[in-house]
């Protein structure tokens, strides 16, 4: 990858990945389906719902990669932004609900394993990091997009947003396995 801050970026994505995996692999496959609560996701809701995202994303990205790098070259010389606020975590009502495409609706009912839907992950990461792989981090930086609350902002700060959002809903996931916990001693 040309880009330090994508490879920075990337391992972030890759470690808060691993922490919440292990915790996962200690549940079985009915406890990855259980809903807190009725109208609550439950832990294989919100995997879909972030794999649904990321291939969203990958694929418009792909795309959007393909017709702005042309425009961002002829501004590689001038500064761009990579910080950007975690509004997920400052200002959480700020950032709204999933649309109805990104809702999960399909693995729960073709039983999707948790390894499965870490592997189809995982394949979304890696194919978004093949298309920004040979990208020169100045012409990422001038190729702009909107992304709704957090409003214009780059590719990189884009795909920071890809970490900040894993890392929210990751938080999700882990009050569900607290839940589970405590109405199943017997998992550690």
């Amino acid at each position: 990858m040309k880009s330090d801050f994508l490879n920075e970026t990337f391992s972030l994505i890759d470690a808060q990945r691993k922490e919440i995996m292990q915790e996962l692999e200690k549940l079985t496959a009915s406890q990855i389906w259980e809903k807190p609560s009725k109208n609550e996701w439950s832990i294989g809701h919100w995997l879909e719902h972030l794999y649904k995202t990321i291939r969203l994303q990958r694929r418009g990205i792909s795309i959007y990669v393909y017709l702005a790098t042309p425009i961002a070259k002829l501004f590689v010389e001038k500064p761009y932004e990579t910080s950007i606020e975690d509004l997920f975590e400052t200002k959480p009502h700020s950032v709204p609900n999933p649309f109805f495409g990104i809702r999960p609706n399909r693995f729960e009912k073709r039983k999707v394993s948790l390894q499965e839907m870490i592997d189809l992950l995982e394949i979304e990461k890696e194919k978004l990091k093949t298309i920004l792989r040979n990208k020169d981090e100045a012409v990422l930086g001038h190729i702009k997009l909107y992304e709704g609350p957090f409003g214009f902002v780059n590719m990189l700060q884009s795909i920071k947003l890809i970490q900040y959002h894993e890392r929210n809903d990751f938080k999700h996931i882990k009050s569900i396995i607290k839940v589970i916990n405590c109405s199943n001693p017997q998992v550690p």
